[in-house]
């Protein structure tokens, strides 16, 4: 038998932005529980430092490699007070950078849920909606979402003019 290994492929962050650029991006974050188990389903064992290296990890991923899009929208997420956190610690490591977090509970039983952080480069213009919530299956009457996608109407100000955007994550 033989074994080989290959290394990771190294991340290669968005390029810069050129002036008046938008960018809006989507990132996985792959079950992200705050450490408090008494605001949600069965976190599993987050402990506070492990909570608190997510954030540091995510801040520096969304900062450098994302290149801190004017609209993210992040899957997986179990509660807006985790988005909170996360737009926090990114304020924190860059204080240049301010982020609004939204993130409406949908039906998967695990807890995780659609959100967005949003910079203040835009400005939102109606609340944040999701779709097919309460949508069932013809089929057998399930629900058809566990992750309804939200929607996010806003203008991008951040070129001297309002351009308005809608972004479905």
């Amino acid at each position: 038998t033989t074994f080989s290994f290959s290394p990771a492929a190294v991340l290669r962050p968005v390029r810069a932005k050129h002036p008046g650029e938008m960018s809006v991006a989507s990132q996985n974050l792959l079950r992200f529980f705050d450490a408090d188990p008494t605001n949600g389903p069965d976190d599993g064992p987050v402990t506070p430092a492990e909570y608190q290296d997510r954030l540091v990890k995510a801040s520096l991923h969304i900062r450098t490699a994302l290149q801190a899009p004017d609209v993210l929208c992040l899957e997986e997420v179990e509660n807006v007070g985790a988005l909170d956190d996360l737009a926090a610690q990114i304020a924190l490591d860059d204080p240049a950078l301010h982020y609004t977090a939204y993130l409406l509970e949908g039906n998967d039983i695990g807890g995780i849920d659609t959100g967005f952080l949003v910079r203040d480069t835009v400005a939102v213009t109606a609340p944040v909606a999701q779709v097919g919530l309460d949508t069932l299956l013809s089929v057998d009457g399930s629900l058809l979402n566990d992750r309804p996608p939200l929607v996010l109407e806003a203008e991008y100000l951040a070129n001297g003019a309002p351009f308005p955007i809608t972004v479905i994550g």
